[in-house]
């Protein structure tokens, strides 16, 4: 799994029915790459051994007591929830197989944004979008769920506040979750869109359930059960809105992943340093995860020597639940 799959949040998705046989048996692919997706989320392990030993968490002051408020139902636009990821849609697009690209322009009000994406229908195939913005190379990964950007690559090139900018997007042949490539579906629809970050007090969060689904529980490869020596700081029972610190010795390369219950924020700090800003803005109990700690000296200044007594610190913002962080070795 590489870095640009971590980044995509995949959406859950039900491969529908068709009197196509070619696109009955992409839909059986897809089902299978997706289960292999979800049962490798925790990135390959391959026997390392992981050499942290957990001083345990301890909670400190409460930095957020408010709970995240339960905003009115929102809508959809073009087939796309008009509020997600902490974003509302502010332009879309669409293009219809076997034609393989499609265009979309947007004028942002802000280069804080989130790019959302839907597979070919009826039977939610995988293809693998590419996409250029103003003709320069962007972003490429799995249709399906939504990829976070920042704003410096936004600049980088070339968008502007104000300024209309125009997003190529090319639809082609998606991994199989094997190393191979899946051929493109023969027809269907599949769909881009820009969301522009709003304000937490301005997001319609969704209603609260009861009950809240079960936390999910970071995993190594292949859906096997974290390591016992892994490092896992949990939120306080009586208190999720507090920080909660480890001191632990520095083993092989490693990877945070993050789960919630409820909408909310986790940065993770190592060493002082912050390698991980995660949010949570609905009630799904996902998961999400940082790079390889073998790239945070190149991204964060960040060099950890094996051996080495780390101070680790998870601060949460605005939970409800419970959340945990796990690091979980990597092969790099």
């Amino acid at each position: 799994m590489n870095e640009t799959d971590l980044r995509t949040v995949l959406a859950e998705r039900s491969a529908g029915k068709t009197s196509d046989p070619a696109v009955d048996r992409l839909a059986g692919v897809h089902r299978r790459v997706l289960r292999r997706r979800r049962l490798r989320r925790g990135t390959a392990v391959a026997g390392a051994a992981l050499a942290l030993l957990a001083l345990g968490g301890v909670a400190t002051a409460r930095t957020d007591p408010s709970p995240a408020p339960a905003g009115p139902p929102a809508g959809t636009v073009d087939g796309f929830p008009e509020y997600a990821e902490g974003a509302r849609v502010v332009a879309t697009a669409r293009g219809a197989l076997p034609e393989r690209s499609t265009r979309l322009t947007v004028t942002p009000t802000t280069l804080d944004l989130v790019i959302f994406t839907s597979c070919p229908e009826p039977a939610s195939l995988p293809v693998e979008l590419e996409i250029q913005v103003d003709g320069h190379p962007f972003f490429s990964g799995t249709c399906g769920g939504s990829w976070s950007t920042t704003v410096d690559g936004w600049r980088d090139v070339g968008a502007r506040v104000g300024r209309p900018a125009v997003l190529t997007v090319r639809a082609g042949a998606a991994d199989d979750g094997a190393g191979g490539r899946l051929p493109v579906p023969p027809r269907g629809e599949f769909g881009v869109a820009v969301g522009e970050r709003v304000p937490v007090g301005d997001y319609p969060f969704p209603p609260r359930p009861a009950p809240l689904p079960p936390l999910e529980r970071p995993v190594g490869d292949d859906g096997e059960p974290l390591p016992p020596d892994a490092l896992v700081l949990r939120s306080d029972p009586a208190d999720p809105t507090a920080s909660r610190r480890a001191t632990i010795t520095w083993g092989p390369a490693v990877r945070a992943w993050m789960s919630a219950q409820t909408p909310g924020r986790l940065r993770v700090r190592v060493a002082g340093v912050e390698v991980a800003d995660a949010s949570w803005w609905d009630y799904r109990a996902g998961q999400q995860a940082s790079t390889k700690s073998a790239t945070w000296a190149g991204e964060h200044g960040l060099r950890l020597l094996p051996g080495q007594r780390v101070a680790v610190e998870v601060i949460p913002e605005r939970f409800t639940g419970d959340w945990l962080v796990a690091f979980v070795p990597t092969v790099d």
